[in-house]
C-alpha cells in the first residue's frame, strides 16, 4: 500500500488495478488492463544525447526548454518553473517498469526498460504538445536494489519520498512508486530518483 493525495478514483498503474479512496489511500492488485483507449507511452522526439553510464539516470523534457540533460542518482531534474512533459530513464542494472500520467490523456501504457536492451534507456510522456506529465509510476521488475524518488508538484511543493522494492509476480504482488498527482491537473516541476536507498 502507498498513500496519495487525490480524489476517489479507480484506475490502473503499470498494468495493476488501483482503487483510491477519498482519504487518498491506494491499494493495488495484479490484474486487468489500465486504459484500453490509450495504447501509447510516448509521442514526440526523445533526447538526442547519449545515454549516461550511471546506475539510475533521468532526463526531464520541459515546456519551452526541451530536454534538460541527464541527472543521476538523486540529483534534481527540472527547474521549478517549467512543467515537465516527458521523462527519459536510464538503468544500468535490472529492469524498471514505467508508466506516465499525462494531462488530458490519463495513464498511458507502461514501458519496461531493460538495462541490456537499447542502452538501458527509454522515455515516456510527450514533446511538442504542451501536455503536462502529472505523475509517473515506477516499479522494479528485478529487485536488485530499492528505488526511491520524490516529486515537486506546481502549487503543492514536494511530496513525500516514495519507494519501490520490487515485483513478485509468482506471489501476485507489486510494489509501485508513484510520483506526482493525478486528477488535479498539476504538473511536476522537479523530481529525483535514486537506487539503493
Amino acid at each position: 500500500m502507498f498513500s496519495r493525495r487525490s480524489p476517489a478514483i479507480v484506475g490502473l498503474v503499470c498494468g495493476v488495478v488501483l482503487a483510491v479512496s477519498a482519504s487518498g489511500i491506494a491499494s493495488a492488485n495484479v490484474s486487468g488492463w489500465f486504459n484500453p483507449n490509450v495504447n501509447w507511452y510516448q509521442q514526440g522526439t526523445g533526447p538526442s544525447t547519449a545515454s549516461p553510464s550511471g546506475t539510475l539516470c533521468y532526463n526531464a523534457q520541459m515546456s519551452n526548454v526541451g530536454w534538460q540533460g541527464w541527472r543521476c542518482d538523486g540529483a534534481v531534474a527540472g527547474d521549478g518553473v517549467h512543467q515537465i512533459e516527458a521523462l527519459a530513464i536510464h538503468t544500468g542494472m535490472g529492469q524498471i517498469e514505467v508508466q506516465p500520467h499525462m494531462s488530458n490523456v490519463g495513464w498511458g501504457m507502461y514501458r519496461i526498460i531493460f538495462y541490456n536492451i537499447g542502452n538501458g534507456t527509454d522515455w515516456v510522456g510527450t514533446t511538442g504538445q504542451s501536455r503536462k506529465l502529472e505523475a509517473i509510476a515506477i516499479a522494479q521488475l528485478v529487485p536488485y536494489s530499492k528505488i526511491c524518488g520524490q516529486a515537486n508538484v506546481l502549487g503543492q511543493g514536494w511530496g513525500a519520498v516514495q519507494h519501490s522494492t520490487g515485483r513478485n509476480i509468482g506471489a501476485g504482488t507489486i510494489d509501485i512508486m508513484t510520483l506526482g498527482t493525478w486528477g488535479l491537473g498539476r504538473a511536476m516541476v522537479y523530481l529525483w530518483l535514486q537506487n539503493n536507498c
